[in-house]
């Protein structure tokens, strides 16, 4: 059996394949990630995790317990799928096992860790996602947050990474099958607690009014101190294939604005 090392917490990190967002949206898929990083949170010293429903439901966000019956059958599906694609085993029957009574899985290394084409997730995230406080569930949080820090890092300039990212809320919206407006609280949420740091109000040319101009993409990062001036204004003259200007270099009057809100479409 392989013996798992305890680092510090933002040194223990599950990585998830990127593919898993074309597996796993909306609420419901969305949990995947928290169930993952519950049981890699609980891990004992050879894989073994015990726990029970109740404490499932509140490594997934939810304070109070009882939970309702609908995310009990919610999370022994996803349970359930674990065990089918052999990434955990158990010797229980978990359709038919009370939330309260405690059971032991045994989770495999390939459940946690990925050889290339990954993005991380750390317990010390982990943590700060499950104590935010926010209208919006804590699933959608970690399934936003962990989409865009996918990209944060695979952008260079001169063969130098650059940590930023600039998915459009469109984007995130459509590959996570979520609400505009539910992704839009999510992504103030998770820079009001500062675990993404926005940067933005910067206008490129409109591509059916010329002389017009139209605000960016927001860009994205996981320090402050990513977020340069410089380098957001020439990957975005990249991805756009035009000009990138500040407000101060335009006309407010020639400003097209699509609809009021802080994060760009």
């Amino acid at each position: 059996m392989k013996k798992y090392i305890y680092p510090n917490l933002d040194e223990r990190y599950v990585c998830f394949d990127k593919k898993e967002f074309e597996k796993h949206q909306k609420l419901l898929g969305l949990r995947y990630y928290l169930i993952v990083a519950y049981l890699f949170r609980h891990l004992q010293a050879f894989g073994d995790v015990t726990f029970n429903l109740n404490s499932l439901s509140t490594g997934c966000g939810y304070a109070n317990a009882p939970a309702t019956e609908k995310i009990y059958r919610d999370l022994r599906d996803m349970l359930f799928e674990l065990i089918q694609n052999k990434y955990i085993k158990t010797s229980v029957d978990i359709y038919n096992m009370a939330p309260s009574r405690y059971f032991n899985v045994y989770c495999e290394p390939e459940l946690f860790f990925r050889k290339k084409n990954y993005v991380t997730f750390n317990m010390a995230e982990y943590d700060k996602i499950l104590l935010m406080e926010s209208s919006v569930n804590k699933a959608i949080l970690a399934g936003v947050y962990l989409y865009i820090k996918q990209f944060i890092g695979d952008v260079k300039v001169n063969d130098e990474k650059k940590y930023i990212a600039f998915p459009s809320l469109n984007n995130i919206c459509g590959s996570l099958n979520l609400a505009k407006q539910t992704v839009h609280n999510a992504l103030l949420d998770l820079c009001e607690a500062e675990l993404l740091y926005c940067g933005g109000n910067l206008y490129v040319e409109s591509d059916y009014k010329k002389g017009y101009f139209c605000k960016t993409c927001n860009v994205y990062a996981l320090k402050r101190g990513h977020l340069r001036d410089e380098v957001i204004k020439k990957e975005l003259a990249l991805f756009y294939g035009k000009p990138i200007y500040r407000l101060s270099e335009i006309e407010r009057k020639n400003i097209i604005y699509k609809k009021p809100t802080d994060i760009s479409d």
